[in-house]
């Protein structure tokens, strides 16, 4: 998820924002950073660049994956009606080294 985002210049100065007040309001700031580009138009670069909520979630694994087995954990939250998923990913010693969560 994506709500907000921030646009900078080239020499990072704050240009301005667009985001999603809706989601703001209910989940909090997700937000990403976007750099205006030359002959384009930062607004509608940065609209695209919104997401509202998914069911997905990306591991970066390096080492040996071969030996991988996880275990998830659904959260939900009754006070904002929505849904976590937590994945852990697991070797047969116990929990990995240099697992990278993004």
């Amino acid at each position: 998820m994506v709500n907000k985002v921030k646009i900078y210049d080239e020499e990072y100065h704050y240009l301005g924002a667009v985001q999603n007040d809706g989601l703001i309001g209910l989940v909090g700031v997700f937000q990403e950073i976007y750099a205006k580009e030359e002959e384009k138009q930062a607004n509608t670069v940065a609209s695209g660049m919104l997401q509202g909520i998914t069911k997905e979630a990306t591991e970066i694994v390096k080492g040996n994956t071969s030996c991988l087995s996880s275990k998830v954990i659904k959260v939900e939250d009754s006070l904002i009606k929505i849904v976590f998923f937590y994945i852990e990913w697991m070797n047969m010693s116990g929990v990995m080294d240099n697992i990278e969560r993004c």
